[in-house]
């Protein structure tokens, strides 16, 4: 067994680009700047011990030695920083000279330690808990008593940028026993990197295949990603923002802006931003529409459409596995069974969800768990983002698509326009040389479109993941069932997507409405003109004009309806 010096295991504070800082790889407990081993012999508290001035004692009486309380009446609270440092510790509990505070590591599950978005005064990113079913994280938690808890919440700025919450499940010690009602500091305000949260690498076991770093490269991801003080170190890029506050606002804006794709609940689960979302684990298909192209449907009960606060005619965001559509929501007001939802042909096959089972009530139903057709993904329905980007698109129906992004053609490098796979273009209702609107986030470009040719071939892609490589055919096949588009390289750059990210992609309302009122517009105005040319009445001739003027729109707005 060890007893060490508490000064050889600094926090954060003194080493922010090694945040979360330098903790001991073993169980300890701290008392009066030492650092002393625990080893676990079992599965209870009894079976703790380690070494002092007298020889081996468990844990409880080395407690109750020096005037501490026992395990039974501390609380354990998750170290998901630098709390877990016996120099830390010994920084927060300086005045309090006779504190003991054990500390284990070990494992807890469906938790993932991630990045905070807002800068500790070190000028650290710090990191915060997360709930994420099916994740593991190797981390550390403190037993902690009544007085040591209110300073520790007093030190963390609990209710000003933390939330004390607490935690489900159990922590297991490392060759040790089980500790249960956890609880834990909870900062809402993570970051993401391209959609996803990043997890402190130190920590990261199993669990979702989000980006994994440690605090230089998570420091320099920000700086480059903002573009500031690029070519320099990243000892460099830290002391300026220490300095400068400027340079931390804008840093602190940005996060706040791009990379706050997700945000977090007082349960420490992930939610999307101002963006409800249910899932259904029956899906039947729709009795009173078959589908069309270009106009998904699905059907919501009213529970469910108020849950996501959307209404007849919306558009929401349907998910299952890889395939993501839009599709216009129709309020079903007399079911009330919350955990189905129907979809038209088209949405289905859009999704990759076409498989088509029979019920023993001679149903058609695709999937449902109560005849052993469960889900491979759950079905995710969201308010869409993109709903609707302006009225006039609401007021049409606009389609949009979410298609995947890849580098342009040989032949179009430079070139100010896109080519989209044949089918997206046929279910957005536009023809060669239509005009097309790309949506990312808040950055948006309209731009002309050109059919991607059929028999152009994607490369290989090669993905790192966290246990193997695995490649998948660029190609519109079964398993992607997303359409490609083409992009040069200015065009990514002022939408600031990469290759292989997904974008929004819609169908240019103003340019449709202007090639279209052209073609039908003169001679109804014409008309209208003459009208009102040979009428003497000033009233008839207001009439004459606004009736030729509805006329058109109505046209307009069937033409474009038709092709959409």
């Amino acid at each position: 067994m060890t007893i060490l010096s508490a000064d050889e295991f600094p926090g954060a504070e003194h080493q922010p680009l090694a945040y979360p800082g330098v903790r001991p790889g073993f169980s300890y407990v701290y008392y009066q700047g030492k650092v002393y081993e625990i080893t676990p012999r079992g599965d209870t508290d009894a079976d703790l011990w380690l070494d002092d001035s007298t020889g081996q004692i468990t844990l409880d009486d080395f407690l109750k030695a020096r005037g501490n309380v026992t395990m039974a009446q501390r609380k354990a609270v998750l170290a998901v920083g630098s709390n877990g440092c016996p120099g830390r510790l010994a920084e927060k509990y300086a005045h309090q000279p006779e504190v003991a505070v054990p500390v284990f590591v070990g494992t807890l599950v469906n938790t993932v330690i991630v990045y905070s978005r807002q800068f500790a005064s070190y000028g650290a990113l710090p990191a915060t808990y997360l709930y994420q079913p099916g994740a593991t994280s190797w981390l550390s938690v403190t037993m902690l008593t009544k007085e040591q808890l209110d300073r520790m919440d007093e030190t963390e700025a609990v209710g000003e940028f933390y939330l004390r919450i607490a935690v489900p499940g159990y922590f297991r010690v490392e060759d040790g026993p089980m500790i249960g009602d956890l609880k834990a500091y909870l900062d809402r305000k993570i970051l993401t990197y391209r959609g996803k949260p990043v997890r402190l690498k130190m920590f990261a076991r199993e669990g979702p295949d989000w980006p994994k770093m440690d605090e230089s490269e998570v420091l320099s991801l920000l700086f480059d990603q903002a573009r500031l003080l690029r070519g320099e170190t990243i000892e460099k890029r830290h002391r300026q923002l220490l300095t400068d506050g400027a340079l931390r606002a804008q840093l602190t804006k940005f996060l706040d802006t791009r990379m706050s794709a997700l945000a977090v609940d007082k349960q420490g689960q992930l939610v999307e931003r101002a963006r409800p979302y249910i899932t259904c684990s029956r899906v039947i298909r729709t009795d009173t529409r078959p589908g069309s192209e270009g106009t998904y449907i699905v059907r919501l009960s009213q529970a469910n459409s108020k849950r996501l606060k959307a209404r007849n005619g919306d558009y929401l965001r349907v998910r299952y596995g890889n395939g993501s559509v839009m599709a216009c929501l129709s309020v079903d007001v007399k079911s009330d069974d919350d955990e189905t939802i129907r979809m038209d042909q088209t949405l289905r096959t859009a999704i990759g969800l076409a498989t088509i089972m029979q019920g023993p009530e001679k149903k058609e139903l695709i999937y449902s768990p109560d005849w052993g057709g469960d889900l491979k993904y759950p079905i995710v329905i969201q308010r869409a983002k993109f709903g609707g980007p302006n009225r006039l698109t609401r007021t049409l129906r606009q389609q949009y698509l979410i298609c995947v992004v890849h580098h342009a053609m040989a032949t179009d490098m430079e070139t100010p326009l896109v080519r989209l796979a044949a089918r997206a273009m046929q279910v957005l209702g536009i023809e060669p040389g239509d005009r097309v609107r790309l949506i990312n986030g808040e950055r948006h470009k309209t731009l002309r479109c050109l059919p991607l040719d059929p028999k152009f071939q994607l490369p290989l892609k090669t993905m790192e993941k966290d246990f193997a490589d695995w490649k998948y055919q660029l190609t519109e096949d079964e398993d992607l069932r997303l359409p490609w588009i083409t992009l040069d390289l200015q065009t990514r750059l002022a939408l600031d997507v990469q290759p292989w990210q997904p974008i929004m992609v819609g169908r240019d309302t103003y340019y449709a409405l202007k090639s279209e009122f052209s073609q039908v517009a003169l001679a109804v105005v014409l008309a209208a003109l003459g009208g009102a040319i040979v009428v003497n009445n000033l009233f008839a001739q207001l009439a004459i004009l606004l009736a030729g003027f509805s006329i058109v729109s109505i046209l307009v707005w069937l033409k474009i309806r038709s092709r959409i």
